[in-house]
């Protein structure tokens, strides 16, 4: 007979199965452990359950938070009653904006355009940005930033 596998190893029948059950199993159980450790955890996060506080003139709430996840550094939810003060970021990192509702008038740099529901905003790393309400009612936003 035909020797199986590699040279000098002749598998018993079913070992091949057996030997895939273990890696489910250490899988399982990886998968499990750092699940526990929070590592491969999943986060869900409720603006209604998170304290919120004031930065550059409007309410936000911190959703996501620096070490959190590997390539964002942060997630908040804000509302802009008047305006969101132009400003720049500490850090290098490009900035990510989407409106929720409202209406407003964005800067970025130079430039100005008006931004409601559906618009998402992408602000490049260093540059100035801040966000003037248009109308009666605030511009509520989602906001995160990746660090370069």
């Amino acid at each position: 007979m035909a020797p199986r596998g590699r040279a000098g190893s002749n598998p018993a029948p079913g070992a091949h199965r057996q030997a895939i059950g273990i890696r489910k199993l250490v899988y399982a159980f990886t998968t499990l452990k750092l699940g526990a450790w929070g590592l491969l955890a999943m986060k869900v996060r409720n603006a209604s359950q998170v304290e919120a506080c004031f930065e550059h003139s409007v309410r936000l709430w911190p959703l996501l938070s620096k070490g959190e996840a590997k390539t964002v550094e942060h997630v908040e939810e804000f509302i802009a009653e008047k305006e969101l003060e132009l400003h720049e970021s500490k850090a290098p990192a490009e900035e990510f904006y989407y409106i929720l509702s409202g209406y407003g008038i964005m800067t970025v740099g130079d430039e100005e355009m008006e931004v409601g529901p559906g618009d998402l905003i992408y602000i490049p790393a260093g540059a100035k940005h801040g966000l003037r309400v248009k109308g009666s009612y605030p511009v509520r936003a989602l906001a995160w930033k990746c660090p370069l």
